[in-house]
């Protein structure tokens, strides 16, 4: 059997601590090793106003991890506080946590007895070929480094402890026997059992040689024999790399026809006559050339436009730039689109009898008020009692104007409203 043992200190508060990972609980991150789990948690500290919750996690079958114990302590506490003993391993925790008062600093200790299943005191022949199932002992049944030296005593396995074709190659790991599983001499006599010393000297220095030979350039030379020298130029007439160059060669490329079909050097056009701007030139030739007109027409045309446009500068030059600007328009002749408007607008905008007794208003405010008083709804006119007259717009949606009427008959002004 072996004890596991995880103690600590850490400060408690509201947020769900695990003590059995020495960090916060994460339902992530559950404690998987198998065995009897054994928890304490020293709380003498707590005060009559303090509240923890200690809970106890684990899976049941893979599922989801969940709450099987649960316990609230509260108030000041004499003595610490342990949880029930349980068999955890599915994926288990232990984790406190604050409800209410002040965090506080707890000792903790988590033990957990794996039951490892550790083997001790068997009687001489007590393990047979048929003590295990095929295939019950694996890499992972023993932990890294658990079998050594000391493990097996001396002689405790031998010829008589194997049975027949026990050991094949498919008991062994890839590179299981390593050169630190061999002994110091088993090189020597390998290569006893291979060949003599004196056989080995003797091929090390062929060896050397052979590769002192057939260095790596050699070697090329060789992949590049694909066919047999015969059939290959002589020097004489082989051609350079020197001379044939990579640009020659494209020039070779180039040769698609016979070259007696080309033009001579004499008349062939040169790049340097025939430059881009000429060619666009050419594109400009969308019609036939004689339908243009030649050039004494065209300085025939040239000499008449030139003699409309004095004719015309002149006549620009006697208009008076009164006539809008110089231009013979209908704008001069009548009045432009929204002129009568305008004037109107002026008019009524004119402000009449501007002073302290009459607002300054305009003509067309002082015509909505007076067609009011004339025509429009009214109130307040009897004169038995003081009171305020009012006239109404044409709309009755508001007052134009209201006066104070006293018992006397005199009319003092109120508001007066144009817009």
């Amino acid at each position: 059997m072996a004890l596991v043992f995880a103690n600590g200190t850490a400060t408690i508060g509201t947020t769900e601590y695990s003590i059995a990972q020495n960090a916060n609980y994460s339902s992530g991150s559950p404690k998987t090793t198998i065995g009897t789990v054994f928890a304490y948690v020293d709380l003498s500290a707590m005060t009559a106003t303090e509240t923890y919750q200690l809970r106890v996690y684990e899976r049941v079958n893979g599922g989801t991890q969940r709450v099987f114990f649960e316990a609230v302590v509260s108030g000041a506490q004499a003595q610490g506080y342990t949880f029930p003993d349980q068999l955890l391993g599915d994926g288990w925790d232990v984790t406190v946590k604050k409800i209410a008062g002040t965090d506080r600093s707890i000792l903790f200790s988590v033990r957990q007895n794996t039951n490892d299943g550790s083997i001790s005191g068997l009687g001489a022949g007590a393990i047979t070929s048929t003590t295990f199932a095929t295939g019950a002992i694996t890499a992972a049944t023993f932990a890294a480094g658990a079998i050594t030296s000391t493990v097996i005593a001396a002689s405790a396995i031998g010829a008589s402890q194997i049975g027949a074709a026990a050991i094949t190659a498919a008991k062994f790991a890839t590179d299981a026997v390593d050169a630190n599983a061999l002994a110091a001499d088993a090189a020597t006599e390998i290569r006893t059992g291979l060949a003599t010393t004196t056989a080995l000297t003797t091929a090390q220095t062929d060896l050397t040689t052979l590769t002192g030979r057939l260095t790596s350039g050699r070697a090329t030379g060789l992949d590049n024999l694909d066919a047999t020298m015969s059939s290959r130029a002589p020097s004489a007439t082989a051609v350079s790399n020197v001379d044939l160059t990579p640009t020659r060669s494209a020039k070779l490329d180039q040769l698609d026809v016979a070259t007696s079909t080309r033009a001579a050097a004499a008349t062939a056009l040169s790049t340097v006559q025939w430059t881009n701007t000429r060619a666009g030139n050419l594109d400009r030739l969308d019609v036939a050339s004689s339908t243009l007109a030649t050039a004494a027409g065209q300085t025939t045309i040239g000499v008449a436009v030139a003699a409309v446009q004095a004719d015309t500068d002149d006549i620009q030059g006697r208009l008076p730039a009164t006539l809008d600007a110089g231009n013979m328009r209908v704008s001069v002749q009548a009045l432009a689109a929204g002129a009568l408007t305008a004037i109107a607008d002026a008019v009524f905008a004119v402000v009449l009898e501007p002073g302290a007794v009459a607002t300054a208003r305009t003509f067309l405010q002082r015509m909505r008020i007076g067609l009011a008083v004339l025509v429009g709804q009214g109130s307040g006119f009897a004169i038995t009692t003081a009171g305020t007259e009012h006239v109404r717009d044409g709309g009755n949606t508001k007052d134009r104007g209201t006066w104070v009427i006293g018992l006397d008959g005199t009319r003092v002004p109120g508001t007066l409203d144009g817009d």
